[in-house]
């Protein structure tokens, strides 16, 4: 994200999810990429594999003194109170159906803490017991947790899934305001207009006019997008390259649509890796 252009005036939207649920929102094309624990691709997707997180069921002392320590924590955790994420997080659950040998523990209190960094200090202040990344745990004093159940840490593989093809395009007023954004969404939906011009369009709403809108997209528009372009009246383009696909920008601007082609290295890397990686899916694309 740091390395987009600031002139392109592109915003984003972060998602947080537990990573057994991202790949759903990647499937919904609500999301261009994900990290997820699924090491299934969602169809059209590829997954990087990124590592493996090590999770500890932790407390603090003073709560493992006062609901661990009188027996065998087998017996004790499933009772005592347990901080989740929110109502996806199963980590926990899964994780005293390990230790205990059976499933269904419903029976203690439950706090639901919905960020990371609620979730370590409620868990350091003694609130309830649950499962924190070695990574996390670090950033507390030596002594802060203590691992109620040594041996028994589970680790949770991490990918970066991406989805579909790598086109992202917004709509801006030319104040700045942003209108509306989106991506390609051909795969994802099924739907073959879905262009990311299109997405971006279709996400701004009906408009009264669009002669004072900004088109920002990372590629060369195909003409298909450059006759919605020109259709409605949209006054500028601004094209992160067209070197890996030179569409209908220059009939465009013989019609009068101010266009301002970037020539990004970012975006010209991002495009000949995808095209390299999934070729059929890129001819697909243009039709080809």
């Amino acid at each position: 994200m740091a390395r987009v252009p600031a002139s392109l005036r592109v915003g984003f939207e972060l998602l947080r999810e537990d990573e057994a649920y991202t790949a759903a929102l990647l499937r919904r094309g609500r999301v261009a990429a994900a990290v997820t624990g699924d090491a299934t691709a969602v169809t059209g997707c590829r997954v990087t594999k990124l590592g493996v997180m090590r999770y500890r069921a932790t407390a603090s002392p003073d709560y493992v003194e006062r609901w661990l320590a009188a027996g065998p924590v087998e017996q004790k955790l499933p009772a005592a109170p347990m901080l989740v994420f929110d109502r996806n997080d199963e980590l926990q659950d899964r994780f005293l159906s390990t230790l205990t040998g059976r499933s269904g523990h419903r029976e203690q209190t439950r706090h639901m803490i919905p960020t990371s960094e609620a979730f370590l200090d409620a868990v350091a202040r003694g609130i309830g017991w649950g499962m924190i990344p070695d990574e996390q745990a670090a950033m507390l004093p030596e002594g802060a947790l203590v691992d109620v159940a040594p041996g028994h840490a589970v680790d949770v593989p991490l990918g970066l899934a991406e989805g579909g093809i790598p086109i992202g395009a917004a709509l801006f007023h030319r104040d700045g305001t942003l209108l509306g954004a989106g991506h390609n969404r051909r795969v994802q939906d099924g739907d073959p207009s879905m262009h990311a011009e299109t997405s971006a369009f279709r996400d701004a709403g009906r408009l009264r006019g669009y002669k004072d809108t900004i088109m920002v997209t990372t590629l060369s528009p195909c003409w298909y997008c450059s006759g919605l372009v020109r259709q409605f009246g949209i006054g500028q383009v601004v094209i992160g390259e067209a070197t890996t696909f030179h569409g209908g920008h220059d009939w465009l601007a013989e019609h009068g649509v101010g266009i301002t082609l970037l020539d990004d290295a970012e975006c010209i890397g991002l495009m000949r890796d995808f095209i390299a990686a999934r070729p059929e899916l890129w001819y697909e694309d243009i039709g080809e």
